[in-house]
């Protein structure tokens, strides 16, 4: 059996789509062997449960959710506050 965990977000509105994070219980995602790595999610990790993991929550979080949010939140023209 394969294991995978697919984390995907996106805003109530549905105008801010997150890129998925993919997490599989190998170095090499041989599910997908035949794609370009290009085309792959942009945080792809690994365990060897194919878990989702605090670490790999926060990573997440820390390098991707934070930044794309705060951008987003930037070209909105409302005003808001972001509490993270």
């Amino acid at each position: 059996k394969d294991w995978l965990t697919l984390l995907l977000g996106a805003n109530a509105a549905g105008d801010l789509k997150f890129n998925p994070m993919v997490i599989y219980h190998s170095k090499k995602l041989n599910v997908v062997k035949n794609y370009v790595k290009s085309t792959l999610p942009r945080f792809y990790k690994w365990n060897n449960n194919a878990c989702m993991r605090v670490h790999l929550f926060t990573l997440w979080f820390n390098e991707y959710l934070k930044p794309i949010s705060t951008l987003f939140l930037a070209n909105c023209t409302i005003l808001y506050t972001v509490k993270i």
